[in-house]
């Protein structure tokens, strides 16, 4: 959305008040009322700079709060309006604690076809006319590669979609964004390749739903009782399969217009980033009551902490859409294709194992 001159003055107004050499206490002062100000209207600019000034010791904060926190919340919340300076800030922070909390000896990286934490060789070769997507791992040149294809078939249930054409172009580059170099089980490397193919198979496909309020229900029936929940509060739902997921389960993705956001191509393409995890064989890492869902505390594994914002949130894709693609993501992507199961991040009433790639380190 664009800015009114009102805000973008205030916004400069704030920034010469605070940063600016020459001004009395009295003067800075204004200028962060003026932030503040900006900051309860929800602008992005504003919760991104906040952010900034209170992880930099700038603006001070009240006794009891945590500077780090407070911070990371505020970048946070701007990031997920969709804030680039937010974003790329939050991920440079995740980034650095991850190579913090996660030393490599790279003189014990295997050197080879991937293994995995015991040094056994993964096997990964599905595909078939029953596998939505199809995965396979290869080693070339000294390279591991995970190859995922599939073929993405989109339904309309009305009209709300304003472009459908850039409707699809969102959902498969928020698929796509799963590919690229990563490092798994203990500092290999593997590069994730995304390709998408136009077969149409009675069972080789991904299954894409556009809805809104007003056909919320008949997708609810097309699904389960568990995406009517979902369908019902998210913008998003992915089902993998009627009991439970598989390399050959079915694969749809739901995604819903809630506030005119079917036609929010960056959220679209978010949305789509988490979904397509929850197809790869991924669990949800956020907090969620009605499917006894408690979500992570900070300190229980090393692998995510470094990507800890406050409470039970982490700037992580299976925690909010707007969060970043980890290598531990990608390690249990790994996983889900090479022993055909699920991985989760927490337990619940229904799954009772987490993925081992938690509590492993990288």
């Amino acid at each position: 959305m664009e800015k009114t001159k009102d805000v973008l003055d205030k916004l400069e107004r704030a920034k010469m008040y605070i940063l600016g050499s020459g001004f009395d206490n009295e003067t800075r002062v204004h200028g962060i009322g003026l932030l503040m100000e900006l900051v309860e209207q929800g602008d992005d600019e504003a919760l991104f700079l906040t952010g900034k000034l209170v992880l930099e010791g700038i603006i001070n904060l009240k006794e009891g709060f945590d500077r780090e926190e407070t911070g990371m919340n505020f970048l946070f919340e701007s990031a997920s309006m969709g804030n680039m300076n937010a974003k790329l800030m939050l991920n440079q922070i995740c980034y650095y604690r991850y190579q913090k909390n996660i030393p490599l000896n790279t003189k014990n990286v295997n050197e080879g076809p991937l293994v995995d934490f015991e040094g056994k060789q993964i096997i990964i070769n599905r595909t078939g006319i029953r596998t939505p997507v199809d995965a396979v791992l290869t080693y070339k040149d000294g390279m591991n590669y995970l190859h995922l294809s599939l073929n993405p078939i989109f339904i309309h249930l009305d009209d709300s979609v304003e472009d459908e054409k850039k409707f699809e172009k969102s959902v498969l580059d928020g698929f796509r964004q799963w590919a690229g170099m990563y490092e798994v089980f203990g500092g290999q490397k593997l590069a994730v390749e995304i390709e998408i193919t136009d077969k149409n198979n009675a069972y080789d496909n991904v299954y894409i739903f556009s809805i809104s309020d007003d056909t919320v229900d008949i997708a609810s029936k097309l699904s389960s009782k568990k995406g009517k929940n979902l369908l019902d509060n998210s913008e998003g739902f992915a089902f993998t399969g009627a009991r439970k997921w598989s390399v050959t389960s079915r694969k749809a993705i739901y995604i819903r217009n809630r506030d005119v956001r079917l036609n929010d191509y960056d959220e679209i393409q978010d949305i789509a980033k988490h979904e397509f995890g929850h197809v790869l064989g991924l669990g949800d890492l956020y907090a969620y009551d009605s499917l006894d869902l408690n979500g992570i505390d900070k300190g229980r594994y090393s692998e995510i902490d470094a990507y800890h914002v406050s409470g039970k949130t982490y700037n992580l894709v299976m925690c909010n859409h707007h969060g970043v693609i980890s290598n531990n993501d990608v390690e249990m992507v790994v996983l889900s294709f090479s022993e055909n199961k699920i991985q989760e991040y927490q337990k619940n009433g229904k799954f009772k194992e987490i993925s081992k790639a938690l509590g492993n380190g990288n």
